[in-house]
């Protein structure tokens, strides 16, 4: 009887620590991904509404770059706080040195009306392609949960 007890009391000790987990996850500042929010009956009650960009200068070319005539796409994945500030922007795919500091430096400057998730503030993830053109300034785009990579 005791061993049965101490299994039953072993597996009640470990569903307590998912349910633990699972609320520091959801209550914590952890970066979400989910389906997008499209404001129509389809969305699911985990839909994430995404974030809206508030500030999002587009990065300049540098000199070298420029004379070298690179051109193409940075790929990064940045966090988006509960606070709308850019945090941990990590390069997926680079295109040279130069442009992906100038990609990395002015993606970090930008700032957004948090993602909201059952009404409340979320952090969460983006990817956001940073292309840079010779014809044309350099442009920037993002899209949400692309991939978890």
């Amino acid at each position: 009887m005791d061993f049965f007890l101490r299994g039953k009391l072993m597996r009640l000790a470990i569903v307590l620590m998912l349910l633990m987990i699972a609320a520091f996850a959801q209550s914590g500042d952890q970066p979400l991904w989910g389906p997008v929010c499209r404001g129509n009956a389809s969305d699911s009650a985990e839909c994430i509404a995404p974030p809206r960009p508030t500030y999002s200068p587009d990065p300049e070319y540098d000199d070298a770059s420029r004379k070298a005539k690179i051109e193409g796409t940075v790929v990064l994945r940045i966090i988006v706080t509960r606070d709308g500030l850019v945090k941990d922007p990590k390069i997926k795919r680079g295109l040279c040195e130069a442009l992906d500091k100038r990609a990395v430096e002015t993606v970090s400057q930008w700032k957004f009306t948090p993602a909201t998730k059952n009404g409340k503030p979320v952090s969460l993830y983006l990817i956001v392609e940073v292309t840079f053109k010779l014809d044309q300034s350099a442009k920037a785009s993002w899209n949400m949960g692309l991939s978890k990579a």
